[in-house]
């Protein structure tokens, strides 16, 4: 018989003690409990240590100390200590709903050829108030070109993940990658595995706070635009299944995403135009040029 877990959870965490105990206790309500979670202190200055303690009495939880190495090198140091042939992974501000892991390892169990699994999400607020939902509808399939075009969106923390496909294709890089380090592996993974979008919101993502994913948004668009997918389609044979439309595709919503984020209204009108330049089908943009030139009257 198996002693070991059948799903790793590795959870990095840094200066997030505020928010981490429900991130803990999500894992612990788990239908499924055939788990171990790793929790990786890389390097905080404030009281994760005294917010985890309490924890640490269920042997299923292992607390690790260390120096701040990054999110892509302790995500990666989890991968090598896992023991579990599932992986999953958990941002420490963000929670699972209970029946998550039995519905991602219960895909896995189905279907052989599925190397890497999520969910819907809701958006919740830093009180934890759900503000949004990702309606993403059920998919089963080969995950290119709709992880380019973002038809398909895979979170960090609704993945679940065979070990395999890390031993297979290599671990997240450790380079310049540390804000697209997931899509970056997602699009490597999606060239040798069939991939599993789950339709249920099955994650609460945590938003509106300082984070590497809230400060790193302009960032990972350039890594996207001007690293990641050339990369993709020149170096790692994703020129089989992108076309040039799917890239352009990118690049409206990479533009609508900096148009978001603007406060003059010029510097917001030059973004959305070039986004529609790109795509002028792309009806985020279009909403929002058009709610920019015609306010509902109060």
């Amino acid at each position: 018989m198996n002693s070991f877990p059948r799903v790793t959870i590795i959870m990095p965490a840094y200066n997030s003690a505020k928010y981490i105990a429900p991130a803990i206790q999500s894992v612990i309500d788990q239908t499924f409990t055939d788990w171990e979670l790793l929790i990786f202190n890389d390097g905080s200055t404030d009281n994760t240590d005294e917010v985890v303690k309490p924890f640490l009495n269920d042997p299923r939880i292992q607390y690790i100390k260390q120096e701040n190495l990054g999110q892509p090198k302790t995500r990666n140091k989890g991968v090598r200590m896992a023991k579990g042939d599932l992986i999953a992974l958990l941002d420490a501000d963000d929670i699972w709903k209970p029946t998550k892991l039995e519905k991602q390892v219960a895909i896995f169990d189905k279907y052989p050829d599925v190397g890497v699994c999520g969910t819907a999400m809701e958006l919740i607020r830093p009180t934890g108030e759900v503000f949004k939902m990702s309606n993403r509808k059920e998919f089963y399939g080969r995950a290119v070109p709709g992880l380019v075009t973002g038809e398909l969106a895979i979170a960090m923390s609704a993945s679940v993940t065979r070990r395999e496909v890390y031993d297979k294709i290599g671990y997240f890089d450790e380079g310049f990658l540390p804000f697209s380090m997931d899509y970056d592996f997602w699009l490597r993974a999606s060239l040798e595995y069939m991939f599993y979008n789950l339709e249920e919101k099955l994650v609460q993502y945590r938003t509106g706070h300082p984070s590497i994913s809230q400060e790193g948004g302009e960032k990972r668009r350039n890594l996207v635009m001007n690293i990641v997918i050339p990369r993709f389609v020149s170096e790692y044979g994703g020129s089989k299944y992108v076309k040039w439309y799917h890239v352009w595709k990118l690049h409206s919503d990479c533009y609508f995403g900096r148009a978001s984020g603007q406060k003059r209204l010029s510097h917001k009108l030059y973004w959305l135009f070039r986004s529609l330049l790109c795509w002028p089908m792309n009806r985020d943009a279009l909403g929002c040029l058009f709610r920019t030139f015609c306010p509902r009257s109060r």
